[in-house]
């Protein structure tokens, strides 16, 4: 009989339609999908309490990420006020009167040689040049500044300034620059301690060829000052990730609440509709992909009425659950077994649905939840263990016996993951830690479950080997 036939004799002999006829396979997708969005938990992103001057009753606080500090408005002005009252002067130094310096002395030591009548410098002259020329580049070189500039009575000789040239920039104080007269003191003071038999001789040429050669730039220096106003967000507001906002038991002063309603308000809180939609679509591309999975292995259930219900309404009560855990405390969440969920069906259905149903179950809630990704992986490891350990034609000694060594594994993931910093700190506890073993003892009470999920009777199996073949 062809297989078309077949089935039609099947549902002739009435074994679909003692469950009736049930609504369209999309429909209850959407209508779980709905559901699902809605039972799926929204933890807060900032699940703490605390006011200014309380001690802080949680675990010492890191930042889960680097995030900006927003300032109160007071420190930002006392920062800027900083910034105003350090600021660096800038000079441009002009090359060119460097070497129109050097030509005036020259034609002023020439036309000194022309009147002088000493005779021992007009005997050996080229000292006498070569030490006026090396006295003057030290001056200059280390810059002349204008008599009359204002900055001179305004900066400490302390202050830095800051030198532009046509090379690049460099930084010096006041201290080791010169004034006109400060060069012309500095010829007094140096001649008499040269080698030279008549220094007298070259103070006036070198007191005339001074001249400045530093200039203060108004332009430069405003565009320094506001390239360091614009710094100090970056330099001073940045919490980097890891760092430690608050200890515990610490007082709550004004810098701690300030670190701590910067990252309440900078956690990425999303609007609830964008997370129940991103939630109700993922939840039904899972209930699809499983329905499917019952549709190859169960065909006749997945198309019965109340029986094609029972995974779904499996998923959803275990979706409340996980909410209701989450808003009971962080670490309850670690007494749901839902690695032991392939077990409440092992003798309804065959393996690939019940490792689905289960790991189904454990990717949606990860999803939810902040700690997600190391949550799946926990639960993962723990449906493999529980799948391998757990046999359900174990007596009870052996069931005691394999939930000791589920109990070990989970404690090895969880103590994995603690030290590479993928728990977070309410969770990377010692009372976590006795939570997640006590769920190794609460999936055992997948066997005595196992009754409300009877297998499918014979004649179920019969039609769904007839329809197979």
């Amino acid at each position: 009989m062809p297989r078309r036939k077949q089935l039609e004799a099947a549902n002739t002999n009435g074994t679909t339609n003692r469950t009736g006829p049930g609504l369209p396979p999309i429909v209850l997708m959407l209508v779980f999908a709905s559901i699902a969005g809605l039972l799926m938990p929204y933890p807060a992103q900032f699940p703490y309490t605390y006011a200014m001057g309380q001690p802080w009753n949680h675990p010492t606080l890191k930042a889960p990420f680097s995030y900006l500090l927003e300032e109160n408005p007071d420190a930002y002005e006392d920062a800027s006020q900083q910034v105003f009252q350090d600021q660096t002067p800038c000079f441009i130094r002009d090359e060119g009167l460097e070497a129109q310096s050097s030509q005036q002395f020259d034609e002023l030591f020439n036309e000194q040689q022309r009147i002088s009548r000493d005779s021992a410098f007009l005997s050996n002259p080229e000292p006498y040049q070569q030490t006026g020329q090396a006295l003057l580049n030290q001056v200059y070189a280390a810059g002349i500044l204008p008599n009359n500039s204002p900055l001179l009575s305004q900066m400490p000789l302390e202050s830095q300034v800051y030198i532009f040239t046509k090379q690049g920039r460099t930084e010096t104080t006041f201290q080791k620059v010169y004034t006109e007269q400060s060069a012309r003191d500095f010829f007094i003071d140096t001649l008499p301690y040269t080698k030279l038999q008549s220094p007298e001789i070259l103070l006036p040429v070198l007191q005339q060829s001074v001249s400045p050669n530093l200039f203060y730039s108004d332009s430069l220096t405003k565009h320094l000052l506001q390239k360091q106003l614009n710094a100090i967000p970056e330099e001073q507001t940045v919490v980097p990730k890891g760092s430690i906002i608050i200890q515990q038991n610490e007082l709550v002063d004004q810098d701690a609440f300030i670190r701590l309603e910067s990252l309440k308000k900078q956690g990425g809180e999303q609007p609830f509709w964008k997370r129940y939609i991103g939630y109700a679509l993922l939840a039904l591309l899972g209930f699809a992909a499983l329905w499917l999975l019952v549709l190859q292995y169960a065909p006749l259930e997945a198309n019965s009425g109340l029986r094609s219900m029972l995974l779904p309404l499996t998923m959803l009560s275990g979706l409340a659950l996980l909410k209701f855990a989450v808003w009971a405390s962080p670490t309850a969440v670690l007494f749901l077994p839902f690695y032991a969920v392939p077990l409440l069906f092992a003798k309804r259905y065959e393996a690939p649905i019940s490792l689905a149903a289960g790991g189904l179950l454990i990717v949606l809630s990860g999803i939810a939840l902040p700690w997600g990704e190391s949550w799946i992986f926990i639960q993962a490891l723990g449906l493999i263990s529980t799948w391998l350990f757990l046999l359900p034609e174990n007596k009870w000694p052996q069931r005691l016996a394999a939930s000791a060594a589920n109990m070990v594994v989970l404690g090895i993931v969880w103590f994995a993951l603690g030290i590479l910093g993928k728990l977070p700190e309410l969770i990377w506890q010692n009372d976590a830690l006795l939570v997640l073993a006590c769920s190794a003892l609460i999936a055992l009470l997948a066997f005595p479950l196992q009754s409300l999920f009877p297998p499918m009777d014979l004649e179920e199996q019969n039609d769904k080997n007839h329809t197979l073949s």
